[in-house]
């Protein structure tokens, strides 16, 4: 099912358990969530449509595109320990929406399907939006980790034509495709998506043999930095009045080179 027509369904089914709102392009909205669980078969079950929202020990799950990541003007979301489950593009929508410290985990889909992360809908390279994936864990669900068939799982594939997504420090289980992402039918937008990982761990973390799209790169300290807390989603502005917990650090890279009688750190 189209991102599109899940989105339609949504607002026709969609039974809202999160508190959120919109108000207009000057003034500031903040929406908090504590403890929230949306359950609805194959529907959308987690929308944030607003300015700013911020999440805590929230759960969406669902099949198909489990949390809708929309906003207005001035675009930021942000979700902390939360458990998001789904199968295909069960993340999506254009925002700035930056996850830390979140369960990202993955089902069984039906029979020959594969499972996608994230599909983000950037439609112009200047919109400051994106998805910044930090300190999370990407894993298998029960279903999927004991299921014999093998399904192929990824990062995120692009919805629209400048998608943007980062993986910064987080755990990549081994159920990630060694190539990592993947196309959407019929679209040919690997040379102006933007697609990144910095310092992942875990057995699905490693790079050798990721896509050689354009627009796909393992980015450095200086790119990585973009996608912070204060830089991307300027969580310092507004965060701090909340007393509501995040991490704003981005470590740097460390090269150690090896020599035949001692060891030196970069």
């Amino acid at each position: 099912m189209a991102p599109l027509l899940t989105l339609l369904l949504l607002f026709f089914f969609h039974t809202p358990t999160t508190s959120s709102s919109s108000s207009s392009p000057n003034t500031t909205t903040t929406t908090t969530t504590t403890t929230s669980s949306a359950t609805t078969a194959n529907l959308s079950s987690f929308a944030s449509i607003c300015e700013r929202s911020l999440s805590s020990a929230a759960s969406a799950v669902a099949d198909l595109s489990s949390l809708l990541a929309y906003a207005s003007a001035n675009p930021a979301l942000f979700y902390h320990e939360c458990d998001i489950y789904g199968t295909i593009d069960f993340i999506f929508g254009n925002a700035a929406v930056l996850f830390q410290g979140c369960s990202i985990i993955a089902r069984k889909p039906i029979p020959g399907q594969s499972s996608v992360v994230t599909t983000q809908s950037r439609d112009d390279p200047s919109e400051d939006t994106g998805i910044s994936i930090q300190n999370c864990s990407i894993i298998a669900s029960d279903d999927l980790r004991s299921s014999n068939v093998s399904t192929r799982t990824y990062l995120g594939r692009p919805w629209r034509p400048y998608s943007r997504t980062v993986n910064i420090e987080s755990y990549i289980d081994s159920l990630v495709d060694p190539a990592g992402w993947t196309e959407w039918p019929g679209n040919h937008c690997q040379d102006t998506l933007y697609y990144r990982e910095y310092m992942n761990s875990g057995p699905g973390s490693g790079v050798g043999a990721r896509v050689t799209w354009h627009g796909y790169h393992v980015m450095g300290y200086n790119d990585a930095t973009n996608f912070s807390v204060s830089n991307f989603i300027y969580g310092d502005e507004w965060l701090d009045s909340t007393s509501f917990p995040y991490d704003d650090d981005i470590p740097q890279l460390r090269y150690i080179i090896y020599t035949k009688k001692s060891a030196k750190t970069n």
